[in-house]
């Protein structure tokens, strides 16, 4: 994968876009954040109950959280298809952000299944975690182009990173400087480097598919 060439193309692609790129991402944050609010200040939900103990640990749900995470994953990957089609040089739109809700289900009990095994395989070694982060990575933008059924939804980001999983890290790793960046300029660069990664990994996913769908 030739990963310069592909952060090249973002770069040029969230030209004078960068509003367009972030529209949905404050919308997203002002719904999570009025969540929270009428969760825990109207309702008085955000309360933890202990579903689970092993040799003495205790493994609780927040309710609240759950409840917020539960609503807010399917315009996750609604995001996820806004920006897929900026990449596919069509004009998306905020709605985009809410289309996938239909598939409120399917796409939770992906995203519960992926972040169990992820969980599992960080809590045997990081090494593990790693690997099952890498294998899932590309669940969330299977499913904004569409495909609802759990079992296939998985196994196809696994076999789409095959032979990709440390190409993806390495990938990851080269926006390092750019979150340093971020950080040092107290969150301004932000503004540009959010876009940037965002359109950068959606178009990782294009090149991948290509690829797979050649094989």
């Amino acid at each position: 994968m030739n990963r310069a060439e592909i952060k090249e193309k973002a770069k040029k692609i969230i030209d004078g876009k960068l509003w367009v790129i972030w529209k949905p991402i404050l919308l997203t944050a002002l719904i999570s954040a009025f969540l929270v609010f009428l969760l825990n200040k109207v309702f008085v939900v955000a309360y933890s109950y202990e579903v689970l103990s092993i040799n003495g640990t205790s493994f609780a749900i927040d309710l609240s959280n759950t409840i917020i995470t539960f609503i807010m994953t399917p315009i996750s990957v609604g995001y996820v298809f806004y920006i897929l089609k900026l990449v596919r040089g069509k004009e998306p739109s905020i709605n985009d952000i809410f289309s996938k809700m239909k598939y409120f289900f399917p796409i939770w009990a992906v995203t519960f299944i992926a972040s169990v095994l992820i969980g599992v395989g960080f809590m045997v070694l990081i090494f593990p975690g790693v690997i099952i982060s890498m294998m899932l990575a590309m669940v969330e933008y299977i499913m904004a182009d569409g495909e609802t059924n759990v079992l296939k939804v998985l196994k196809k980001s696994k076999d789409m990173m095959n032979g990709y999983k440390w190409d993806l890290f390495v990938f990851g790793l080269s926006f390092l400087g750019w979150i340093f960046l971020g950080i040092i300029t107290f969150g301004m660069a932000f503004i540009y480097i959010t876009p940037y990664m965002n359109v950068s990994y959606a178009l990782y996913y294009e090149e991948l598919k290509k690829k797979h769908n050649k094989d």
